[in-house]
Parts: structure tokens; sequence; C-alpha cells
């Protein structure tokens, strides 16, 4: 029809596990005259009939189609003829949540200024009237990120380098600068913990050459990154040779050792005094700030994975029943 105005909406089961960028818009809490809908009907349907997997396991395709008709139809029976028990007991239940909800919020309401909450009003009335997509400019749901992520802070260090080396009127040290390099040596020590829990690994299962052959490989890979580290070194800790000689530990990696052993320095590792011995003006501080936003992405990640986890539970218990005797002879 001419009139008819669709409305994409993302399912509250499926929605967490989107990228939530702007997706308050197909958010089903969000959305004006929606209610409580979840919009997950295949998942309730098939929630209820997972008895009738180990039933229907061993059957044909003509009468695992038939069983389950007929299943769905008893199913479609039952949801019809208890349509007026059903809704009476949502609508009294609605009825509680309704008048706390008010509750709560004119009681928010009164504790704040008449001018914010006009302000905010006309904001949500904008969002509301807006047809889809809506602008992310004028979301008044989202919140602002509290910090950059780790690319944004990369690409602000690089730039901030850039305008030292400007005013200074020096040429960079190096093509790759010194962000870059830090963020390189992370990445290696990364994919040595990495290769030293594989290697724990391989070593409980059964050895098969695919698998030592793999792992020769990453070793040969982490062995040439560790290589081109090092040329870096030079560059942006230029003292770093001179003091492990004075150390007498090693200053470079044996080809023959395994290299998810071996030491990648950085700025921390050394005492306040090696540092301004050793480093670059600023190396240390750039270290510093690209640890901080790898531990706020792991962090961000963490709690979005577990937020998927969470809901996929909270869906499990309340609409699946979980493997009980099928009934089948």
């Amino acid at each position: 029809p001419r009139h008819t105005t669709f409305i994409p909406v993302i399912g509250k089961f499926h929605e967490p596990a989107h990228k939530t960028k702007n997706h308050q818009q197909f958010c089903a809490n969000l959305i004006l005259l929606m209610g409580l809908s979840d919009w997950e009907l295949l998942e309730q349907l098939w929630g209820v009939h997972n008895i009738l997997g180990n039933a229907t396991k061993t059957m044909g395709p003509g009468t695992r189609i038939d069983v389950l008709e007929a299943h769905f139809g008893f199913h479609n029976w039952e949801k019809h003829t208890g349509h007026g028990t059903t809704l009476w007991q949502k609508y009294k239940d609605r009825l509680q949540d309704r008048n706390r909800q008010r509750e709560a919020h004119e009681g928010f309401t009164y504790t704040l200024l008449e001018e914010l909450v006009q302000k905010w009003e006309e904001l949500f009335q904008k969002w509301e009237d807006t047809p889809h997509p809506k602008d992310k400019n004028n979301n008044p749901w989202d919140t602002l990120e509290e910090f950059l992520s780790e690319a944004e802070v990369e690409k602000e260090l690089a730039a901030e380098d850039a305008q030292q080396l400007r005013n200074s009127g020096r040429d960079p040290l190096h093509k790759t600068h010194a962000a870059k390099f830090l963020k390189y040596a992370l990445d290696i020590e990364e994919n040595q913990e990495k290769l030293k829990k594989d290697m724990v690994a391989f070593k409980k299962l059964q050895q098969t050459t695919c698998q030592l052959s793999a792992l020769v490989d990453c070793q040969t890979i982490l062995t040439q990154s560790i290589k081109g580290v090092e040329e870096l070194w030079a560059i942006y800790m230029p003292g770093l040779v001179q003091l492990l000689t004075d150390k007498q530990l090693p200053t470079a990696h044996e080809s023959d050792s395994a290299p998810e052993e071996a030491k990648i320095w950085f700025p921390s590792c050394l005492t306040a005094v090696e540092r301004d011995r050793v480093c670059t003006e600023g190396l240390y501080n750039m270290e510093i700030c690209l640890h901080q936003v790898c531990c706020y992405d792991a962090l961000q990640g963490l709690c979005h994975t577990l937020h998927v986890k969470m809901w996929m539970l909270l869906f499990k218990h309340a609409n699946i029943r979980g493997k009980r005797d099928s009934g089948r002879s």
C-alpha cells in the first residue's frame, strides 16, 4: 500500500551479536509502539521442539517432514486455543511493569531541571519522527566512547610524531614511524604467547606431520618478524645493543633458537636512567599509551562477548527445554 511504512528491527536475541554502532534505531526496546515484542518467533517455535531432535534424526526426509508438521500443527492449535489465558496473564503482568516504570520515570523526571527535560523530549521526539535510516548524528541513545580504539591511537601518535618533526625541521628517522614500531613489537610479543600455547597443546596431542609443519612455519615467520624489529631497535633504541653488551645479554635473536622464547625489549623493560640513555624522546610515553589502548580494546571485546553469551544463556533458560526423553522406541 502507498502509505505503508516498514521499520527494520533486529530481534532481541540476535541484536547483541551485531556491531552495535548506531544500532539503536533497530532495537525493539527503543522503537515506538513496539511494546515488549522480541521478534524471535522462530527461535521460540524451535525451542519447544528440541525434543524432536533425537526422534527425527534417524527418519527419512518424508517422515521427518510429516512428524514436524504434525507437532507444529498441534503447537499452533495449543497456541490459538490458549490465547485468551495467555493474553490475560500477560496483560496483568504488563500493567504492573507499566506502573513501576511510570513511577520510576516520573520520580527521576522531577529531580531534573524543567528546561533539560523539555530539551530531551524535543530531542527524542525528533528522533522518533525521523524516517529510516536515521541520522547517527542526531541519535539521542548514542553514547560517546570513553577511549579511542587502537587504530585511532596509532594514527594520533603518528600525527604527533610527524608534527614534532616538522616543528624541529628534522627528517624522519625511518619510514616506519615510532608508534608503528612499538605496535609491531607488541604484535610479536602477542604472537609469541600464542605460539607457546600452541606448542604446549601440540605436545599433549597426537603429533602429526601437518601439525608439526604448521608450527615450524609459524616459528619461521616469527623469526623473520623478530629480525625486522631488531633492525628498528637501532633506530628508536640506539643505545640498546651497547646496554645489552654491558650486561652480557644476547644482543640479537639466534636463528637456531626458539623464537617464542626471544626477549622483546621495550622502553618499559629498562629503568628510567637506562631509558634516557637508550631510547629516543617520547618513545616510553608512546608505549604506555599503546598498552592502555590494547587493554581497553581487549576489555571491550571481552564485555561484548560476555554480553552476547549472557543473552544466549538467558534465552536458553527461558525458551529451550533441553534434551529429554524422546519417546522413541
